[in-house]
């Protein structure tokens, strides 16, 4: 789990303003992962702005960084939300990160409604398109889904139905 943001996510600040998101992403960070921000929870830039006296370019980076992480959930018309710490796994495993973030991203959807029960999930290829992963990376989050019984799959239509309501975004 990196400590530092990444150089991409300070390029355009100033000095100043890139010690300022690297202390608001630490701060964050460790309060997210030690579980004092629960999952679910909706964060605000001005909100951040306000409590950390600084400015929104300064959040917006720390946010980023926090985003890469898989910490955050950040899409375009939503509102940012705390998507947990990372799943822990076992020593030596080799659980892909994208795997994680990706059924975090779908439960989301699922908790959030946009995915309602009874209806077709869109496509694994096109789930895979927009998210920026390979198909086999969706195929893979979608598993603890099936098994958990918010999903199951439709002959007629042929796809992937959501069975019932995913009360929370966390992992089961």
């Amino acid at each position: 789990m990196a400590t530092d943001l990444r150089v991409e996510e300070t390029s355009r600040l100033r000095s100043g303003q890139a010690e300022q998101a690297q202390r608001l992403y630490r701060s964050l960070h460790e309060a997210i992962v030690a579980g004092d921000v629960p999952a679910g929870t909706i964060i605000t830039s001005a909100d951040l702005a306000l409590s950390f006296q600084t400015d929104s370019r300064v959040v917006a980076a720390a946010l980023r960084g926090l985003a890469h992480e898989g910490l955050i959930s950040i899409e375009r018309g939503r509102p940012k939300r705390v998507l947990g710490p990372p799943l822990q796994t076992d020593p030596g495993s080799t659980a892909d990160p994208r795997v994680v973030q990706v059924e975090h991203t779908l439960r989301e959807r699922l908790a959030d409604l946009i995915y309602k029960p009874g209806q077709l999930l869109p496509e694994r290829q096109d789930l895979a398109d927009e998210l920026g992963v390979p198909q086999s990376v969706v195929d893979a989050a979608l598993g603890p889904l099936f098994i958990a019984g918010y999903l199951a799959h439709s002959l007629l239509p042929i796809g992937t139905r959501v069975t019932r309501l995913v009360l929370e975004s966390s992992p089961v």
